[in-house]
Formats: C-alpha cells, structure tokens, sequence
C-alpha cells in the first residue's frame, strides 16, 4: 500500500527539508499601548522652556500634544527622523542656535535626545511641531 500524499504531509517534508520548525501560529493580540512621558526643553537665546508631552493618552502641557505624538508615532519615536509637515522648506542663513532636549520614556523605552538647530526655522524643519512651544 503506497502512503498517500497529503497537503500537511507535503508541508511537513518541505519544512523538514529546509530546516524549518513546524509550530503552531499564534496570534497575538496587541495590548494597550504603554504611555509615553516627555520632558522636552528648547533653550533660545538664554530663555529656557520646558513642557511636557505625554502620548498614550495624548496630553501634557505641550501645547500641541496631539500633533507632536502624531510625529513621535510617524517615526517610531525616532526623534532623528522625525515625519514633518515640510522638510524641504529653505531656512534663512542667520544663526541663532536653538538647543532642545528630550528626556524620559517612549512606549517604555528610555529617551535622552540633545540637538543644537542652527535657528529656530531650521528647528521647526527638521522636528515639527515636537519642539515649537
């Protein structure tokens, strides 16, 4: 009697063939997502601001909370590339140095971010909303 041929059975060899594991698929259903909590300071010409930014639920004292989550979560929370509105736009050459700092928890990963924009325009280009407070 010859065995027969099924559609697992044909899976199973070529599984076994290639070194692959059979285990069973799993789906994982996503949990609510971990609260994020931002300390963001801009130092402009000596004036230092400090706001912060919470995301998951939205809020803080970032007056615009909702748009510079929505820049956070566009990229992952990486604050280096960061989805902004226009990155193209042309920036005057006047330097006028803006530092910012970002400091605390991103979906419980620890964030420590430091920049130095050459002014606010190019500030405002290459982080968005994230630090216009």
């Amino acid at each position: 009697m010859k065995p027969s041929l099924t559609i697992a059975g044909v899976l199973a060899a070529g599984c076994a063939t290639l070194g692959v594991t059979s285990t069973p698929a799993v789906a994982s259903v996503p949990g609510p997502p971990v609260p994020s909590v931002l300390t963001l300071t801009a130092d402009s010409k000596g004036t230092v601001r400090t706001v912060e930014l919470t995301c998951f639920p939205t809020g803080g004292t970032h007056p615009k909370a909702g748009a510079a989550c929505g820049e956070l979560i566009g990229s992952n929370g990486d604050f280096d590339h960061l989805i902004v509105a226009d990155p193209h736009y042309v920036c005057p050459m006047i330097y006028m140095p803006v530092k910012v700092s970002a400091t605390g928890q991103w979906r419980g990963q620890p964030v420590m971010f430091h920049a130095t924009y050459g002014n606010p325009c190019e500030r405002d280009n290459l982080s968005g909303v994230l630090f216009q407070f």
